[in-house]
């Protein structure tokens, strides 16, 4: 008996040793098939006589993604004499795998022989919302909505990734979005804040807005009406709401307010501008740029008069917001100010701002044709292509042509010196460039050149093999996303199929002697321009996300490097080699879903240009973004310093980073 005591007590004092879960053999097997991509390896692990170990792989295939592994998964899910942890798995992995029609029928027939098993619905109506295009037709009929309220609201969330919500399924989450169970009222308003909703669903949802109290449920109820024009008493029973609330309350109301052309709406937004943080500050000043009204053009000018100041970004929108409405003569006093804003300031973010703004007006065309080729700054040059491009995407680009015309009448339409420019442009080989031109052109509702009426095609290239050349320039798999959009565009113009996307070839193995020494809360901290953040690593889950993560660290990688992306209330995101969101390293990490989900703030995930694409960028979320459930790769959290990030915009540096003991 003491022997046997002895041998508990060893097994449980080498349970608390252990440095991570992945330190057996058997188990760091399963995942290195999972990073090589080997499903062969992996289904044949479903079988294994361990049913943890069958767990694993099941979980793994969730990330490999491969359709041959739809009917092994099936067997097993449908198998009562499996483990419900296994069986879990298995449909976990079915709904993230690229699921046929056959597999999607297979998976409603399923749902009678399993109603009563509450666990086993978790999975499998969030499975069946993503991959079935009918999916509210089982509701009701087939699902106990009442029993199985978060699963239908979480399925909801995935299903607006690749379908429209129908009428039937914004009435259940409206129903949904007064649940007692929080995470279930988050997601159900999370979905709804992704449909187009009618005046009949916000009069419905308006009631639940005065009766909320927790933030993120909040923020995704009052994003909702973004597309009704809702009733006096009811904007301002929003608008009372939020002014008692936080930043990402603030920010859905900004969101949810877009529809609202009325002194109330301005008169809060200018409020938000004039009291508010970064965030606030730029999210009002875009929504009031969006206002058509002459009042809400005299409420942008009155900011700027004013002498309090707002962030950089903001000041740029609201600029632009003036250009917008600005006549021949105002847009040149506009564009002056503006111009010498750019002129006066040694920060590259800070004049992307306002050089994007320039392209509000058409008759700042030179003045971006001048920036864009006259600078060795990629930022200054990505930005004042992105200007150009703005000018061209206008609706009223005609109209423009013809005063451009009327005041230049020797000089080349405006259709010419823009096909022109961007023929230049593509020409440079830039990466940033090619990438922003090759979705531009893809853009059917362009304005079409006259001079080219013979073909479908709205802007005309003088040579069209500079796609070719382009292709040919890109070092894969760094320059992967532009590489791929400059295949489809060409494509496009050759009135041909999009290629089908390659994957990613492997080329970046794990590092098992590193990862065998990091522990299973290994913390990290970066240090920033704003001060510092502590990030908490998930290495059970994503191993070799962390892997790859911690071995940048000890390079010194990050250190120097800019937050390129900050969009409130959502993620910031840094790591970009470049500085403009367009640069990775030679080296890729494959996609690790996990079972960790996106519904709360502080969550690291890696940014991706597509499945298998990761490498250096990473991004940390400001709200709860359910959508990226099952999409990008979570591998961490923040520990401390959640204040610091939410202070971070568009610029600023890491000064240091470093491995907690």
């Amino acid at each position: 008996m003491q022997r046997i005591l002895l041998l508990m007590l060893l097994a449980l004092l080498s349970a608390c040793n252990r440095v991570n879960q992945l330190d057996s053999p058997d188990r760091q097997q399963v995942v290195d098939w999972a990073d090589k991509r080997k499903a062969d390896y992996l289904i044949e692990t479903l079988q294994h006589d361990d049913e943890q170990l069958a767990e694993l792989a099941a979980l793994k295939l969730a990330s490999v993604q491969d359709e041959a592994a739809l009917p092994y998964l099936l067997q097993i899910a449908e198998n009562p004499n499996k483990t419900n942890a296994l069986r879990k798995a298995a449909l976990f992995a079915i709904g993230l795998t690229d699921v046929n029609a056959k597999t999607s029928d297979q998976l409603a027939l399923m749902i009678p022989l399993m109603a009563n098993e509450a666990e086993l619905m978790e999975d499998l109506i969030p499975a069946l919302g993503r991959s079935n295009k009918y999916f509210e037709d089982y509701l009701g009929e087939s699902i106990d909505i009442a029993k199985n309220a978060k699963a239908i609201a979480m399925a909801a969330v995935y299903h607006s990734v690749n379908f429209r919500l129908n009428a039937k399924l914004r009435e259940i989450l409206i129903s949904l979005a007064g649940n007692k169970d929080e995470e279930t009222r988050l997601y159900a308003a999370a979905a709804l804040s992704r449909s187009y909703l009618n005046e009949e669903n916000c009069r419905g949802i308006a009631p639940l807005i005065v009766s909320e109290n927790k933030e993120s449920v909040l923020y995704f109820l009052i994003t909702s009406c973004k597309s009704c024009n809702l009733p006096e008493e009811l904007l301002q029973s929003i608008i009372i709401k939020t002014k008692n609330n936080g930043t990402l309350v603030k920010l859905g109301a900004s969101k949810g307010l877009k529809q609202f052309d009325r002194p109330e709406a301005h008169r809060f937004l200018y409020e938000m501008i004039k009291q508010g943080n970064h965030s606030e500050q730029e999210a009002a000043a875009y929504s009031l740029s969006l206002y058509p009204s002459n009042q809400a053009f005299e409420t942008v000018s009155s900011i700027l008069k004013s002498d309090f100041k707002s962030h950089f970004i903001a000041e740029a929108l609201l600029f632009e917001a003036l250009l917008k409405r600005a006549d021949y003569r105002q847009a040149d006093s506009i564009s002056g100010i503006i111009a010498e804003k750019i002129q006066n300031s040694s920060n590259d973010y800070y004049k992307m701002a306002f050089i994007r703004s320039m392209g509000a007006h058409y008759t700042n065309f030179t003045w971006l044709q001048t920036e864009a080729f006259g600078t060795e700054s990629i930022l200054v040059r990505l930005a004042s292509i992105e200007g150009i491009l703005k000018i061209r995407k206008s609706p009223d680009f005609n109209l423009h042509n013809q005063q451009w015309v009327q005041n230049a009448p020797k000089s080349k339409t405006l259709f010419q010196l823009c096909s022109e420019t961007i023929q230049q442009a593509l020409e440079t080989y830039d990466v940033s460039l090619c990438a922003e031109i090759s979705e531009f052109l893809m853009d059917t509702g362009l304005v079409k050149d006259p001079s080219n009426s013979m073909r479908p095609f709205a802007v005309s290239l003088s040579d069209t093999s500079v796609f070719t050349r382009a292709i040919r320039k890109m070092k894969l798999p760094r320059d992967n996303e532009t590489y791929h959009l400059l295949k489809k565009v060409r494509a496009f113009y050759a009135s041909k199929k999009p290629p089908l996307i390659s994957p990613t070839e492997f080329n970046n193995p794990i590092d098992w002697q590193l990862l065998n020494r990091i522990p299973q809360h290994q913390e990290v901290k970066f240090i920033t321009s704003k001060g510092e953040f502590q990030l908490r690593l998930f290495i059970n889950e994503a191993p070799a996300t962390t892997g790859f993560f911690m071995k940048l660290i000890k390079e010194g990688y990050f250190v120097g490097k800019y937050f390129h992306r900050v969009v409130p209330g959502f993620v910031i995101q840094g790591g970009c080699p470049r500085g403009d969101g367009f640069g990775g390293l030679m080296q890729t990490i494959r996609t690790e879903i996990s079972r960790l989900r996106f519904n709360k703030e502080g969550m690291l995930g890696m940014a991706s240009a597509g499945k298998d694409t990761e490498s250096s960028q990473f991004f940390v979320t400001l709200a709860p973004t359910p959508h990226l459930d099952g999409r990008y790769t979570i591998f961490g959290e923040v520990s401390k310093g959640m204040d610091v990030v939410k202070q971070i915009t568009v610029g600023d540096r890491i000064t240091e980073t470093a491995i907690m003991p």
